[in-house]
């Protein structure tokens, strides 16, 4: 309910920007910029109908973005920054928890990013085991409504794939040789201020 709520606020904010700065650009100079982004969805699976074991399945899952970078002065916008990625989902009995790091390469114009990052490090924690090792990479296409000169709000979809390359079961000092694949594919929201 959070999310599409905020959605919506979104939604109307960037309505009533395109409205009210029907020629402003979210990214008119160089500058730092700093764009945290959130993600956020509840699912709920019923298996009353079936034979599974739970009948009801019900999770949350939270994911962030924290990007640091530079827009070089372009008639296109290049980007160049960093970047840390989380993720916490709700999972019987406990909770997954990622941590992601990695460098940034992208370009804005027209009030639309198109942003490439690379994972060198990631970690995943589940209840049952530690995949660490893990390389990936993420794509943001993203649009950004400019609500004054330095600050923007915006709505993304994003792609992410790591692959994680060792893993340690839960009460284990030693770790496997095992390939475990993160996908998620999402709509996040935020901001871009530039400085």
């Amino acid at each position: 309910m959070f999310f599409k709520n905020l959605v919506k606020v979104v939604l109307i904010l960037l309505i009533l920007s395109s409205i009210c700065r029907f020629n402003a650009n979210a990214f008119t100079g160089p500058g730092i910029v700093f764009s945290p982004m959130i993600g956020y969805y509840n699912y709920n699976d019923d298996y009353s109908n079936t034979t599974a074991s739970p009948k009801q399945d019900q999770r949350s899952h939270f994911l962030y973005d924290i990007r640091l970078g530079y827009l070089i002065n372009t008639k296109v916008k290049l980007y160049l920054g960093l970047i840390y990625s989380g993720m916490k989902r709700d999972y019987t009995p406990g909770t997954i928890q990622r941590v992601s790091a990695g460098a940034s390469a992208g370009f804005a114009a027209n009030n639309f990013a198109i942003v490439v990052h690379f994972f060198p490090w990631s970690q995943y924690n589940h209840p049952n085991f530690t995949a660490s090792d893990g390389v990936g990479f993420q794509f943001d296409a993203g649009y950004y409504a400019p609500l004054s000169k330095a600050f923007s709000l915006g709505l993304q979809f994003t792609y992410r794939n790591i692959t994680y390359n060792s893993y340690t079961p839960v009460g284990s000092t030693t770790s496997q040789s095992k390939v475990i694949t993160e996908e998620e594919y999402l709509p996040m929201i935020g901001c871009a201020i530039v400085f």
